[in-house]
């Protein structure tokens, strides 16, 4: 959730790497208690959702010149379809960023919610799939040559490697804009040499 060690390894990865063909947006938490990052974001939006986009604009232009590349990000529909939208206008054509829900997985993503070995858990456990399973989807949308082949963008993925339709906020067009601008200046707020997405 720290935006100065997402830059860090933004930096690292570029001093190291030529190339990136796939990043895989999935840090997450869910639920946690109402705390701060040390850029004085809210932890769960600082960590599921700034800390993507940052990271992802950071090494976007090395996923253009690596391409094909492919951008995978968990369940953060808005900021696919928006990253979506600015690379087609932009004319950048093999870049394929996709976004996916992995299911209710067995992972320590519940640990807020209610306490380890409760009724509740059990329940859960009884409903959710494997973290392999778990992580089938984005696998899928890693590195299937369909996507590809079927110049699949912008879309929303669900378990098991199934196509599905956003809903409420997640499918409006007017949000994303809003999203994007919101996210980029507080950014540019907490990084002041942050010189804004390159589309």
């Amino acid at each position: 959730m720290s935006l100065a060690s997402v830059k860090s390894f933004a930096e690292e990865f570029k001093s190291r790497y030529q190339e990136l063909h796939i990043l895989i947006n999935n840090a997450g938490i869910m639920m946690c208690p109402f705390g701060l990052s040390k850029d004085g974001i809210e932890t769960q939006f600082a960590t599921n959702h700034v800390a993507h986009h940052y990271l992802t604009m950071l090494l976007l232009p090395l996923l253009e010149k690596s391409a094909p590349s492919r951008i995978v990000t968990i369940s953060n529909i808005l900021f696919t379809r928006e990253l979506s939208k600015r690379l087609e206008s932009k004319g950048v054509t093999k870049v394929y960023a996709n976004c996916n829900h992995p299911g209710i997985v067995r992972t320590q993503l519940f640990r807020h919610v209610y306490s380890i070995g409760s009724i509740m858990d059990r329940i859960r456990d009884f409903f959710s799939i494997s973290a392999e399973d778990g992580a089938l989807t984005q696998l899928y949308l890693a590195t299937s040559p369909e996507i590809e082949e079927k110049n699949i963008k912008g879309q929303y993925y669900v378990p098991l490697g199934a196509p599905s339709t956003p809903k409420g906020i997640a499918a409006s067009d007017e949000h994303l804009l809003e999203l994007w601008d919101f996210t980029e200046n507080l950014i540019k707020e907490k990084i002041p040499d942050y010189e804004g997405a390159p589309v």
